[in-house]
């Protein structure tokens, strides 16, 4: 988290108002909120931030400190300050002033913020518990609220918990623990602040790390309530199928549970919440001038709370995982705000366990509003659900041991892969090529005169070997497929540049560059033949064995290949996992290609590509094979090494979620046409990588925030006499 940790202090800044005010925010929650946590979860804060400045992470050029985490961990308390303090008696309630902060109705920011139910007994299939959630966020803190936290501690429960990068506790309020206990709540009217009390963050974080049933949450939550970021806490106990509903107020509280067969609003075996309190004495705490003007203040259903009663009706006595995935993905339940989906069944959380999605739940994305949001924001693009479980699988546990190697050993090695890039292929060519054109006599004569042309611009390349690379593949695919007038003019290049560059490793830099130059300076403007070159270079048309041109096994196609291939091209993406994103990295693909080229590419579902709409067509395959069916079935002929969220390329693993690969291939079904794989580790990388500039290289790892790696793999470049490129 070294590199996510400042990336999330920066949208807290902006959520709270700007990084130029940071240290304010730093001294109110000095004055505020430090002291309302206890000495385990300060340590804990510090440890992230010491581990996140040991690891190189930096915040407004200094090391970040404990100070700068209790921020994070409390941004969404400061942020309903103003709020909490407006409905805080001052002990004037009643005098006639004028207009008090209070007046202003539309002052609450926490407002239609989530969707959440627990349901058990006569309303789920099984007679077990079932609850879900999802939170309604603003993007700048939603694009980072992606990490599942999987915490140990030395006392109390292990716990799994939905937070972002240094966090230690949820933020959209998703809690589980290995007692089978499930933590989950949606906002309610901000109540008086208790300048007493400690922050929620602390005691939700207490109450799932030491709480073993429902009467251990309600105790912990409730004491020392600051009031801040009032809530309706909706909770469950796996072990008992034990659901209940809490609305937490400042100095008022009401609890309903499924044990004493309390349920409100006619809903046997079902609790929902959407923001609407339903107890009257803790709604009554945001009034408190009884002289204000009048307002209904009981609990009235708004269009949530109806939506959730007519799906209760439905399906009771059938709730099980799948409701809560339809539930999600249907409107008014799911709005332009939803960032997040979270499903746990009584089974899943006793295993902890549990379903769950960051990005709109109905796989629509949630683009930026550049007039708007946070600069930095990039959207959210949805991934599916995936299944969450505290202990990691293999390949994940692998995954993040290659991440962590890669990262320590790029801070090893920055100086010195600095200073081979700089030095690698210097051309000390500089000065020493030919200049001047000529003509060709005959078109037999094409490929000499267009080769050394384009020759002289490879010798001029950063990386020689790489612009050779591509060159045998240009080779390669002309030679199975030249059709038009310009294909064949480019064959003729090609074949001229091959054997100018074989020549010149026979006769050596030097013997060689100066015959270019001789030549052309004797021959500058002038009609020239193929024969007056190899006399000159002391060779005939046997020895030179110009019809032999045969570049070692290689790669046919390159990235940038597609651009000339868009009238045969199509689109087809993955619906298995990250459908949202796919789709719309996919349409993104369409639209780039039409505005550039003018040519509309169709775009197809996986399930719908067979091979016989593969065959005869340049296919460009938009999502990671395990997201991506026709992908996967294709992966062996591709030679794609591609496993969950990570790709390996030269024997090198890339299994960060800001990495994606952009591979050149050859059509198995037809060598005279190519695939072009664009596949992330992650959605959001998939779609980001569509942004990338297509160069002439097999491969392309775009890596979001630095350069792109590019190059060719190393099995198909390696041979006598020319040195492997791996990529740069």
């Amino acid at each position: 988290m070294a590199r996510e940790i400042p990336e999330y202090l920066e949208r807290c800044a902006a959520d709270l108002g700007s990084k130029e005010h940071w240290d304010d925010y730093r001294t109110t929650v000095n004055a505020l909120f430090l002291r309302g946590f206890d000495r385990e979860m300060l340590e804990e804060m510090r440890g992230i931030a010491e581990g996140a400045s040991d690891a190189g992470a930096r915040w407004r050029d200094r090391r970040i400190d404990l100070l700068d985490i209790v921020v994070a961990n409390t941004t969404v308390e400061m942020g309903e300050l103003d709020s909490a303090v407006s409905t805080t008696p001052t002990g004037l309630e009643g005098l006639t002033f004028d207009a008090p902060p209070y007046a202003d109705r539309k002052r609450d920011s926490v407002l239609d913020h989530c969707s959440a139910f627990a349901a058990t007994g006569p309303a789920t299939r099984d007679g077990k518990m079932v609850i879900g959630h999802n939170t309604w966020w603003s993007l700048n803190l939603a694009e980072q609220t992606n990490v599942m936290l999987d915490i140990k501690p030395a006392s109390g429960h292990r716990v799994l918990i939905q937070s972002y990068p240094g966090g230690i506790e949820s933020g959209t309020d998703w809690y589980q623990n290995d007692a089978g206990v499930v933590l989950t709540e949606t906002t309610i009217n901000q109540t008086p602040f208790n300048a007493r009390g400690t922050p929620v963050a602390f005691r939700a974080r207490m109450a799932i790390q030491y709480s073993d049933n429902i009467d251990d949450v309600v105790r912990i939550l409730s004491t020392q309530n600051n009031g801040l970021y009032t809530n309706e806490w909706i909770m469950g106990d796996a072990k008992t199928n034990e659901v209940a509903i809490f609305d937490l107020g400042t100095n008022h509280t009401r609890l309903w549970r499924s044990s004493r067969n309390e349920w409100f609003g006619g809903t046997p075996g079902f609790y929902w919440g959407d923001n609407n309190a339903k107890d009257l004495t803790v709604r009554l705490e945001d009034y408190p001038d009884p002289s204000s003007d009048p307002d209904f203040i009981p609990y009235v259903p708004g269009v949530r709370d109806t939506a959730w009663q007519e799906l209760y009706q439905k399906y009771h006595g059938q709730i099980d995982e799948q409701f809560g995935f339809l539930a999600f993905r249907t409107a008014p339940l799911v709005a332009v705000s939803t960032m997040d989906a979270k499903v746990v069944t009584a089974d899943m959380a006793s295993h902890m366990m549990v379903w769950a999605e960051i990005g709109r739940p109905n796989q629509r994305e949630w683009l930026p509003n550049k007039k708007y949001d946070f600069a930095g924001d990039d959207g959210l693009y949805p991934s599916g659900y995936y299944l969450f479980q505290a202990e990691p699988t293999a390949t994940l546990r692998a995954a993040i041991e290659q991440n962590e190697k890669t990262r320590l050993a790029a801070l090893r090695e920055a100086s010195q892969q600095t200073a081979t890039a700089q030095a690698k292929n210097t051309a000390h060519y500089d000065g020493r090529l030919w200049k001047g054109w000529v003509l060709p006599a005959t078109d037999g004569d094409t490929w000499f005169v267009a080769g050394s042309a384009e020759y002289q611009r490879v010798l001029q390349s950063k990386d020689v070997d790489e612009a050779m690379n591509a060159q045998r593949a240009l080779w390669r695919s002309l030679q199975a497929r030249a059709d038009s007038p310009l294909d064949q003019y480019r064959r003729e290049q090609s074949k001229g540049v091959l054997f100018l560059d074989s020549l010149r490793i026979k006769m050596g830099d030097d013997a060689f560059l100066g015959l270019m130059r001789d030549y052309f300076a004797a021959n500058t403007t002038k009609t020239v033949t193929v024969q007056s070159f190899l006399e000159k270079a002391g060779l005939n048309q046997s020895v030179a064995h110009l019809d032999d041109i045969d570049p070692p096994d290689g790669p046919k196609y390159l990235v940038n290949d597609i651009l000339r291939r868009l009238p045969s091209a199509i689109i087809v993406y993955g619906t298995l996992r990250d459908a949202g994103a796919n789709r719309y990295a996919a349409e993104q693909w369409q639209h780039n290609f039409l505005d550039a080229y003018e040519s509309q590419v169709p775009i197809y579902k996986d399930f719908a590509a067979w091979d016989d709409l593969l065959r005869d067509r340049d296919v460009v395959f938009v999502g990671r094979p395990e997201s991506n069916s026709a992908l996967a079935a294709w992966s062996a002929r591709l030679g794609l090494d591609y496993h969950g969220a990570a790709f390996n390329i030269n024997n090198e693993v890339h299994a960060s979620e800001r990495e994606a690969l952009i591979l050149a291939a050859e059509n198995p079904l037809d060598a005279t046409h190519m695939v072009l794989v664009v596949a992330g580790n992650d959605a959001l990388s998939t779609v980001k990588a569509q942004g990338a500039d297509l160069t002439s290289d097999e491969y392309m790892i775009f890596r979001d925030g630095e350069s792109p790696v590019k190059g060719f793999i190393v099995a198909h470049t390696a041979s006598s006499g020319q040195r492997a490129q791996a990529g740069k």
